[in-house]
């Protein structure tokens, strides 16, 4: 067994090395504006770590997963904000020296730099307006703290005036913005910490000044001593008494009794029977609830979940919130409604279903909310382009949701849903459950023209099309009817000689254009990661992938002297009445057309009823009307 679990390195994410995720990964080449002139991601990792050479990069891991793409993004931005930080703190560095050209270039050089020096600012919350410009900035300079200090840092403190021996100390003349703010002069006086001479002299490394004594109510200009470089002032030793502020907050009131403190009969509460007819109000049942107790020598198992507590107060109470959740009732809130229901997806679906109230003003459409609304007016009325596509067949969408969708429903063999009854799979769940309900004997959808029932709205559907409507597709070649278009192929297939469907030879795909078949058929040539070549199934893991039911080749469709037509049948077939899960194809003659070999086939009929087997339909017809095996009801 390896100590290390890189087998499947290099196809593993370049930050985490964890293996490769179908759909869930981001190819290093991809740009993003997030990163500095819209460099990809590798260029920028290039930047924090190293440069790969170009001979090697095959050997490197060549995407990410997505969330490690989503920290990436979030530091590059961060990294972003702390230069932009930097960058605008030495413009006000600059400043003080009278350079406004590192400020102004922050403001002006670019379009992207000043759009994110102002969303900078405005995050940071330091600007009080929406377009900061730097010439107010610079008319604002003055006023700053920074204005006010010495400009560079000595050897014994802040150098504000260069003093040589040669120079005659002078008092510090107090500029005129200066003299404007005696009101509050310990804003622009620099303290130093309280701390000894000898004590500062080892801290700074210089000459300390000699003690200049300050009256408390005389705050003039210090005379500065030779050999010193600036004035040190000491705070005064003595603590000033801060003031207590009053609370806001009133006094929390404590309860008399204490739940902890309270004898609880355990032998009574333990003995009630616990059902939603005991309870008389349920709010006040989940907030009087009463945990601890006494316990039991085994853990109480919940049989609802998989909770164990050894206290039989608290069991009991997790029994009583099983209950409240179950007899729970979610009342419809909409005006004029009274529903009721157990469940919290019921109520959501009947919203849907019963109050649509946001109207499509194009075509009519009621939805359930917004959201719905604006997804059907880019699906439906949308003029422009669709520009989401499948990475593997190639299909266009106009909403990513739709393309998520397809490539849930049509390429990944991720979830399957599986028929209880007979064990069939299918891959959406909607399908399962109307296949399941022709297991039952329940016909809930009668035919207002005749007197036949059907299990399913489609087969209802389905029969009204056939027997009480006009034929709907007609050849554009003799003008005969059809009822559906499979049939018309067909006939322009096997009659005219035309060609209109194109077929893959490995899969027995059917196409409408040489075109799609040649972008089909280079799937086949180029598989994707963990992509089957033949059946072109994907799958999550390289386990799934080895271990899945690929397709197998047949001369023809017949099984019990019966010949099924078409793979999907064949394949239901063997696997209800042999319980052999098979994958059959036929693979289509050279040079002979899909309707003409449907044509030389031997037709059947089936009754649904007794699985007899007839040659035509009017056959078929005339054993339904005596067939009672279902129960008398017919089903076509």
């Amino acid at each position: 067994m390896p100590i290390f679990k890189l087998e499947r390195f290099p196809f593993v994410c370049r930050l985490c090395l964890m293996p490769e995720q179908h759909r869930k990964m981001t190819s290093l080449d991809t740009e993003d504006e997030v990163f500095e002139g819209g460099a990809t991601y590798e260029q920028y990792l290039a930047t924090l770590t190293f440069q790969v050479e170009e001979e090697k990069r095959h050997l490197f891991p060549r995407s990410i997963c997505a969330p490690c793409k989503d920290l990436l993004r979030t530091f590059a931005r961060f990294r972003a904000k702390v230069r932009q930080v930097h960058l605008f703190m030495n413009a006000l560095v600059e400043l003080r020296d009278f350079n406004t050209a590192p400020m102004k270039s922050l403001f002006t050089s670019s379009r992207t730099l000043k759009l994110s020096m102002r969303a900078m600012l405005m995050e940071l919350g330091v600007c009080q307006t929406g377009r900061p410009r730097a010439k107010e900035l610079i008319e604002e300079f003055p006023q700053y703290r920074i204005a006010s200090l010495p400009a560079v840092l000595g050897g014994s403190g802040f150098v504000g005036v260069d003093v040589t021996e040669e120079t005659v100390a002078e008092p510090v003349e107090v500029a005129e913005e200066d003299e404007a703010e005696d009101d509050d002069p310990e804003e622009n006086v620099l303290y130093a910490e309280e701390c000894s001479p000898e004590e500062l002299l080892g801290l700074t490394g210089g000459d300390v000044a000699e003690a200049v004594e300050i009256n408390e109510t005389d705050l003039g200009p210090a005379k500065v001593g030779s050999g010193v470089k600036w004035e040190f002032i000491d705070d005064s030793d003595e603590e000033m008494a801060v003031p207590e502020k009053a609370s806001r907050r009133k006094p929390r009131k404590k309860p008399e009794t204490s739940r902890k403190n309270v004898r609880h009969d355990w032998e009574t509460i333990l003995a009630k029977p616990l059902t939603i007819e005991s309870i008389e109000d349920p709010k006040v049942a989940q907030a009087t609830k009463i945990y601890g107790g006494p316990s039991s020598k085994e853990p109480l198992q919940c049989p609802k979940c998989p909770y164990k507590t050894h206290r039989k107060g608290t069991f009991h109470s997790h029994q009583l919130t099983h209950l409240l959740r179950e007899n729970k009732k979610h009342i419809c809130k909409v005006e004029g409604c009274s529903a009721e229901f157990t469940d919290r997806r019921y109520l959501a679906s009947h919203v849907e279903k019963q109050h649509r109230t946001w109207i499509c003003d194009e075509c009519g459409l009621q939805c359930s909310n917004r959201g719905y609304l604006t997804m059907h007016k880019v699906r439906q009325h949308s003029k422009n382009p669709p520009c989401f596509s499948c990475e593997y067949c190639q299909q266009v969408f106009k909403l990513k949701l739709d393309m998520q969708s397809h490539i849930k429903r049509v390429h990944l063999a991720e979830t399957m849903f599986k028929c209880g009854t007979c064990g069939l799979e299918f891959k959406r769940k909607c399908t399962r459950d109307s296949h399941e309900i022709c297991h039952s004997n329940v016909f809930n959808f009668p035919c207002q023209q005749c007197d036949k029932k059907f299990k399913l709205r489609s087969q209802l559907m389905k029969h009204i099309r056939r027997v009480h409507k006009n034929p709907f597709f007609h050849c554009a070649h003799c003008s005969k009817p059809f009822y559906t278009r499979d049939n018309m192929l067909n006939h322009i297939e096997h009659v005219h000689g035309i060609q209109m469907r194109f077929l893959c030879d490995i899969c027995v795909a059917s196409f409408e254009s040489e075109e799609k078949l040649s972008i089909h058929k280079s799937r086949h040539e180029n598989p994707k990661m963990f992509e089957c070549a033949r059946c072109l199934f994907v799958f999550g893991t390289q386990e799934q992938y080895f271990d899945h039911l690929c397709i197998t080749y047949r001369d023809n469709y017949v099984c019990c002297d019966r010949d099924f037509h078409d793979h999907q049948p064949y394949n239901r077939h063997v696997f209800l009445r042999h319980g052999l899960k098979v994958n059959v194809r036929v693979k289509p003659q050279p040079g002979v057309l899909l309707g003409t070999l449907r044509a030389q086939r031997k037709r059947f009929e089936i009754c649904q009823n007794c699985d007899a087997c007839f040659p035509t339909r009017i056959a078929k017809k005339q054993h339904q009307e005596t067939c009672l095996a279902g129960g008398g009801e017919v089903k076509v």
